[in-house]
């Protein structure tokens, strides 16, 4: 625990001084979203899924992973072992309060990493978001799920390292309240004013 938290620290002070800005006019799932209709896709909980521990040699527990979509077209994305599946709220806030301490200026909030937009397009869920690689900001594909029903996705692809096959669905933990949805992409001046400009420009053509 010592050590996951120590890592926190440090990967949050050396990616807070290179945020994204160049490729943001390939994050085109931002702003694309207004609202969501309820009986096709809830979002008033926690989409999760397990990752086995034998995904990964290096591990020493299953992973959990979470997705929390928003009305306005964000999502917060976190993987972490500590979890519980019985108690998705309660966990998920006990390990927010460790981000808020120790990543950036601002908490999980002002991190990018955790942070995605996402479209419906009629059965299929589209999500994008950036990752991390060598101390710099990498915006990923743009992945794609399959709604089954109102409370369960399916990834085209699973989350698992060795077997795409494993951790592809994902099902919703209806919880009393989520983590607040204002994020960097929403508080950092210079990225939203950029990323609401390429929004304007890709309706104007």
């Amino acid at each position: 625990m010592k050590f996951s938290i120590a890592l926190i620290f440090i990967l949050s002070v050396g990616f807070s001084s290179c945020l994204p800005t160049r490729s943001l006019r390939h994050f085109t799932l931002y702003g694309e979203t207004k609202k969501v209709d309820p009986k096709k896709f809830k979002i008033n909980g926690i989409y999760f899924s397990v990752i086995p521990r034998a995904c990964n040699r290096f591990w020493y527990s299953d992973l959990i992973k979470c997705f929390i979509f928003y009305e306005n077209g964000f999502f917060f994305s976190i993987d972490h072992s500590g979890l519980d599946t019985l108690d998705m709220e309660a966990s998920l806030n006990q390990y927010l309060e460790i981000l808020d301490k120790l990543g950036f200026k601002g908490g999980f909030k002002g991190d990018v990493r955790y942070w995605g937009s996402y479209f419906i397009d009629d059965n299929k869920l589209l999500t994008q978001k950036y990752d991390t690689d060598a101390f710099r900001w990498v915006l990923g594909p743009i992945l794609r799920a399959k709604i089954i029903n109102n409370t369960t996705i399916e990834f085209d692809e699973g989350f698992c390292f060795n077997n795409e096959e494993v951790s592809k669905r994902f099902t919703l933990v209806e919880t009393k309240s989520k983590p607040d949805s204002v994020n960097i992409f929403m508080t950092n001046k210079r990225i939203k004013r950029k990323l609401d400009r390429l929004y304007k420009e890709r309706h104007t053509r």
